[in-house]
């Protein structure tokens, strides 16, 4: 009787010591970030708006369009003064190791003057412009 209640004991605390490392192993699969090491670096991807002959445009308001989720993004004009804030760092865990289509949407006296594609993604730390317009021209 002796021998099969420690036995027992042993078991249990087996099956308690499997399931507690198999539980971790888990965990650490499903943040495929956990442990990165970031720069404070607070990136941001950047667009500039020209009219034909090269001078800059000010609109007077704009946002960023995430196509697949319909989310507008609004930055504010004074973060760029010589230009304009297309997505930043901020939006980043919603793009962590993958890539989504934005419009970067600007109006000029009550008229869209700019509705531009890009293709911006992030890794586990910062957001990167995999396509789009660093000069946008207007007519």
């Amino acid at each position: 009787m002796k021998f099969s209640s420690t036995a027992i004991i042993l078991l249990v605390i087996h099956a308690m010591t499997i399931t507690s490392c198999s539980k971790k192993i888990t965990e650490a699969n499903t943040d495929p970030c956990k442990g990165v090491m970031c720069t404070m670096l607070f990136a941001m991807v950047t667009t500039n708006v020209t009219d034909q002959a090269g001078n800059a445009v000010a609109l007077d308001s704009f946002y960023t369009l995430h196509a697949k989720t319909g989310d507008k993004i609004y930055h504010d004009k004074n973060t760029m003064p010589n230009g304009y804030t297309v997505l930043d760092d901020g939006y980043q865990k919603k793009l962590v190791n993958k890539n989504d289509n934005f419009y970067f949407v600007g109006y000029l006296k009550g008229k869209q003057v700019v509705n531009e594609p890009y293709v911006i993604g992030a890794d586990c730390c910062h957001i990167k412009k995999q396509s789009g317009k660093d000069t946008i021209q207007i007519p």
